[in-house]
């Protein structure tokens, strides 16, 4: 099931636009530029990042934290995955010309997308805690509150 939403993204291989594949590519060689470097040394191929790293001077210093690239990866997954929806959409439209099949259709990528995202609305994407291992989670001391009445009531005066 986690390989459903990349094989959306990757549709537009298949769509006959040849102009809008030439931009879509882009995006593409871009994504798994940045999946492959937001990786760092993990497997696959985690030995060939630390070999490079290692062989070409001063990139450990630029990419030595590889979550930075994080956000360039959802830049360049966004296009693709709403091409690789619009796509399916319009397939379905085209062949099968019943308003109820788009809406289900329209459902079914609601659902599966909220589905996907749920853990970030639970809190179940970080570790709960343990008896050995603690809680990611954190708790904003009631100080913090304190601290910014304060300062709000003297930026007035």
């Amino acid at each position: 099931m986690e390989i459903l939403i990349p094989i959306i993204a990757c549709l537009f291989v298949f769509s006959g636009d040849r102009r809008r594949k030439v931009g879509l590519f882009f995006f593409l060689a871009l994504f798994l530029m940045a999946i492959f470097l937001q990786k760092g040394a993990k497997g696959p191929l985690g030995n060939f990042n630390l070999w490079t790293f290692e062989r070409i001077p001063y990139l450990i210093d630029i990419f030595r934290n590889p979550q930075r690239f994080g956000s360039i990866v959802a830049f360049s997954y966004a296009p693709l995955l709403g091409i690789g929806v619009y796509l399916i959409y319009d397939f379905v439209v085209k062949r099968f010309r019943r308003v109820w099949l788009s809406v289900c259709l329209l459902l079914i990528f609601s659902s599966t997308f909220v589905f996907y995202s749920l853990p970030f609305w639970t809190g179940e994407l970080f570790h709960p805690g343990g008896q050995v291992i603690p809680s990611e989670r954190i708790q904003i001391p009631d100080y913090y509150a304190l601290a910014r009445e304060w300062l709000h009531r003297e930026g007035e005066e």
